[in-house]
């Protein structure tokens, strides 16, 4: 297994899946990463170079480089579209508010430790102000409630919170760990982990039964894919109202493993009840009823 070093990490949103980017001068390539185990799988090449960060405003998904340059990025076919591009200003990191919307980024221009505000339809910056120690600020991420976070650091990475009226940073504390790079927050993500063993074939669509089933905090949902399709796997309640997406797009062949923690599209606790886990691919439908306590 070759080890990628990534510049940046985002949560999709429609699958909750983790997204890296790993970056060259000349391209970018975006993965899938397994938050069980590291594993990381391919999904588009990007023929822009130097991108540090990444970042999904709704459905769409943005990159901002180290030249100043915002694009706009098609998962599905790998464009890049420039939206704009900020005079003396490097970018390196991208975060987008869960509340307001807004876009926020690190960056280094007049100082290394800058906080901007970037408009998402020409490229715009305004500046919020610096950290207040003209050192990079290599990662960025909300909390769910508006709390902005960043990284501090190389030898010893510090963990920060930004005010987002003035930029500056005050400290939460040291990560004992060095040299990272990337920074997502999602409470409930769900990792898609392929387990299939080595050299085994799947022929086959499947959607297993979850397990433990009923459950409390959170059940496991193993599906099968017979090869390189997109895959949507979803929870309904009983009059067929959607509550829950819990993978939206291409799966590698294989066996994965979902995570479903009772919670619905918005992140707030479902109530108990008996709910439907429903597999769609190419030509294959396929149904599982689970039961939630509370």
């Amino acid at each position: 297994m070759t080890l990628k070093r990534f510049n940046s990490l985002t949560i999709q949103p429609a699958s909750r899946e983790l997204l890296g980017i790993s970056t060259t001068t000349t391209g970018t390539e975006i993965h899938a990463i397994s938050s069980a185990n590291g594993v990381s799988v391919l999904l588009r090449t990007i023929p822009v170079g130097s991108m540090r960060a990444l970042t999904f405003k709704a459905d769409t998904l943005y990159g901002a480089t180290i030249a100043g340059e915002l694009y706009r990025i098609n998962l599905a076919t790998g464009e890049a579209i420039q939206i704009g591009k900020a005079a003396g200003i490097k970018y390196y990191g991208l975060a987008v508010h869960p509340i307001t919307g807004e876009l926020y980024a690190s960056a280094s221009g007049v100082a290394k430790d800058l906080i901007v505000k970037i408009n998402p339809a020409d490229g715009d910056t305004a500046l919020v102000g610096a950290t207040g120690d003209n050192v990079l600020t290599p990662a960025l991420a909300f909390s769910p409630t508006g709390v902005l976070y960043g990284f501090k650091g190389t030898t010893t990475v510090t963990l920060i919170t930004i005010d987002l009226a003035t930029g500056k940073g005050t400290t939460v504390g040291p990560l004992g760990v060095a040299s990272i790079q990337g920074l997502a927050w999602s409470p409930k993500t769900v990792g898609v982990e392929q387990h299939s063993p080595a050299g085994e074939q799947v022929r086959t669509f499947a959607l297993l039964q979850n397990y433990p089933n009923p459950f409390n905090a959170q059940t496991c949902v193993e599906v099968t894919a017979a090869g390189q399709e997109q895959v949507e796997v979803r929870v309904f309640n009983l009059l067929g109202k959607r509550v829950a997406t819990l993978y939206q797009g291409i799966l590698q062949a294989g066996k994965h493993r979902l995570i479903w923690a009772g919670d619905d599209e918005a992140g707030r606790q479902a109530p108990a009840g008996v709910y439907i886990i429903r597999m769609t691919a190419p030509g294959f439908s396929a149904s599982r009823k689970v039961l939630l306590l509370r």
